[in-house]
């Protein structure tokens, strides 16, 4: 959202504290030549058949790692328990964070892992690409 926020200014007008009033203009049209969003976690790959398999490792892991009875198929029921641990725990962030490492963990064994580095060359990314030439090529840089 902070990427979205525009034409920002600091208002003149009076408020009733002693801070000044901020104005600001939300801008959520998608304009790909200002806003790049680079994701720099793992990714996973996910086919439509493995779909089922995901559902039922994440709830397996879910009812192991929170201690909820797992009838199968009660999507239901542990969603409500959750639901009711999460309102009543007293630091949201760390079941939040066992909640995402459970699904990491799921991820990590059901989803083939998206290997990112045969995206980017490593080194020079051409034959006839030298040593002298990157020499030059960071002179003009700095330059």
């Amino acid at each position: 959202m902070l990427a979205a926020i525009k034409d920002w200014e600091i208002s003149e007008e009076e408020s009733c504290s002693d801070h000044n009033i901020i104005k600001f203009n939300l801008n959520f049209t998608i304009n790909n030549k200002e806003q790049k969003y680079v994701f720099s976690g793992r990714r996973y790959t996910m086919k439509e058949q493995q779909h089922t398999e995901f559902c039922k490792k994440l709830l397996q892991l879910i009812s192991e790692n929170f201690q909820i009875e797992n009838d199968e198929g009660n999507t239901k029921g542990i969603d409500d328990t959750l639901n009711a641990r999460l309102k009543g725990h007293k630091d949201i962030g760390e079941f939040i964070e066992k909640f995402d490492k459970t699904i990491k963990l799921t991820c990590k064994e059901t989803l083939k892992h998206r290997n990112l580095s045969h995206t980017f060359a490593k080194g020079r990314s051409v034959p006839w690409w030298t040593d002298a030439l990157t020499t030059l090529r960071k002179r003009t840089n700095a330059l």
